[in-house]
């Protein structure tokens, strides 16, 4: 449940790490994906491209024709667009700027499949989710406007979606920076440690009222305080779609439909169908996420 919570904080609400479901539309898959589905094998292969060989893809200049002028690139900068495709663009989502302020959300799952078959999924994650089918779950959300920007509060959301899932003062400790808004960490009671990584993200405005977001990220779990053995990890994709009527300035509601997608990790004993199918969900949540301004934040 956490990890369904964590994936969904990632962007406005986590709400993928901690539990398995939320509220989305059907709609939300067909919802187009400006990068690879998932990042173990291309955004592998283009980060160790990217990091391994910046100074050839980036530095290379042509010979100076005098001492008075000045060097040219061979390439040049790169666009903003292909950055943020290799998720090395903006340092958060940023958000259109009526986001800002306090929101009373309203996530209600719609959907739990399992891409891969039932035999693939975490059994008693998926057990308990299809029992939270059509259960709406009431949290809020905040959004801040940090260095001339609208993003998430990651740390507040999260907060407030994790405790109405698994009961007020669940949360013993957590720790996120706007400044390194990628890393976001829990302590949750009995002594379980969570960590949510970004590790790739984009966003745009798709049209009028309609703003596309996706992130990419893994869960590490640490209850060696409970038991011995080492730290568990999961990997995510949160996808959401923001809806809302451009008509009204500023909107008092937006709805999301959302897409969490629960990807397999490597590990011992794989075969190659499995290694094959590293870039398919195992199991994908599916919500629809009503926010209502708070007026009284």
């Amino acid at each position: 449940m956490i990890a369904s919570a964590m994936a969904y904080a990632s962007t406005a609400a986590l709400h993928s790490c901690f539990l398995p479901a939320f509220p989305l539309q059907p709609q939300i898959a067909d919802l187009p994906l400006r990068h690879s589905p998932h990042p173990w094998a291309s955004i592998v292969a283009r980060r160790q491209f990217l990091l391994g060989f910046p100074p050839l893809a980036i530095s290379i200049i042509f010979p100076a024709p005098s001492s008075h002028a000045s060097p040219q690139p061979i390439f040049p900068a790169p666009p903003n667009s292909f950055l943020r495709s290799l998720g090395i663009g903006d340092a958060d989502i940023y958000y259109p700027s009526f986001f800002e302020g306090t929101w009373n959300c309203f996530s209600t799952l719609i959907a739990v499949e399992t891409p891969q078959g039932e035999d693939k999924a975490d059994r008693k994650s998926l057990e308990y989710s299809r029992k939270q089918l059509g259960y709406t779950v009431e949290y809020k959300a905040r959004f801040v406007v940090f260095q001339g920007n609208v993003i998430g509060d990651r740390n507040f959301t999260t907060s407030s979606l994790v405790e109405s899932t698994m009961g007020k003062d669940v949360i013993k400790g957590s720790s996120w920076d706007p400044e390194k808004p990628n890393r976001l960490s829990l302590m949750i009671r009995g002594g379980v440690k969570v960590e949510n990584l970004v590790t790739k993200r984009s966003a745009e405005v798709t049209g009028p009222g309609q703003f596309d977001t996706s992130e990419f990220s893994k869960q590490v779990f640490d209850n060696s305080a409970m038991k011995d053995g080492p730290p568990s990890v999961k990997a995510s994709q949160n996808l959401t779609r923001y809806r809302w009527d451009p008509t009204e300035n500023p909107p008092n509601e937006i709805e999301a439909i959302q897409r969490i997608a629960m990807f397999p990790l490597p590990k011992e004993g794989m075969d190659l169908t499995d290694i094959m199918a590293m870039d398919k969900p195992v199991t994908v949540y599916k919500y629809r996420v009503r926010f209502a301004r708070d007026s009284n934040p």
